[in-house]
């Protein structure tokens, strides 16, 4: 398995790694790989959210079952289940759940990347998009900027209201934002900073 530039890791592969269920070897791969990619940290913080919720709501259930007198006969049998059991029936109701997890979920297992060329400056087009109300990775190249250890990155919508800000640090000339949310449809402009604007790009969020 490995994880190159724009390769992420799947729905499932990241909830068998959030249940502690890959090997070894393939989960230290995953594990650099999620040092570099900050979308696919987002997409673990949700599994593992999910996960949590999910492993909750069987111990309640289970809890609940446990306190209801009348039941207990009924149930009797459950008791006697050797612990080792509740584990792998939440990983199975996991399984089972996460197919049948909304398309808003799976969206977010893979952001659109978002390369985008300069506005201000080289004076290009606003010829920069993505889908909208889609999670996606801005990758904006900051060769010619004056090189700092970070700068400010800040969306603004056509009205100039800020929608999105974030400190992020260059990693090979390039800085990288991953805006999880995704943005209505509309125009939009990126804007870098140092102590003041270093550069403009214009993005469109397309439906």
């Amino acid at each position: 398995m490995q994880f190159g530039t724009g390769r992420h890791g799947s729905d499932e592969l990241l909830e068998q790694y959030s249940m502690g269920l890959l090997d070894d070897p393939v989960s230290q791969e995953l594990e650099e790989h999620l040092l570099i990619c900050p979308g696919c940290q987002d997409n673990l913080a949700v599994a593992d959210a999910y996960r949590k919720s999910m492993r909750s709501a069987a111990l309640e259930l289970r809890e609940s079952v446990q306190a209801r007198g009348p039941w207990k006969k009924w149930f009797g049998g459950l008791y006697r289940v050797p612990n080792l059991v509740w584990p792998i029936a939440t990983v199975v109701l996991l399984i089972v759940a996460g197919s049948l997890l909304p398309s808003t979920y799976r969206s977010r297992a893979h952001p659109a990347l978002v390369s985008l060329q300069s506005y201000r400056g080289a004076g290009s087009a606003l010829n920069s998009s993505t889908p909208a109300a889609r999670p996606f990775t801005l990758i904006l190249d900051v060769t010619d900027l004056p090189p700092l250890p970070q700068y400010r990155l800040e969306i603004v919508d056509a009205a100039g209201r800020a929608v999105f800000g974030s400190s992020p640090a260059p990693r090979d000339n390039k800085l990288r934002a991953t805006i999880a949310r995704g943005l209505p449809a509309g125009m939009y402009y990126v804007r870098v900073y140092g102590q003041e604007l270093l550069r403009e790009y214009g993005l469109e969020a397309r439906d």
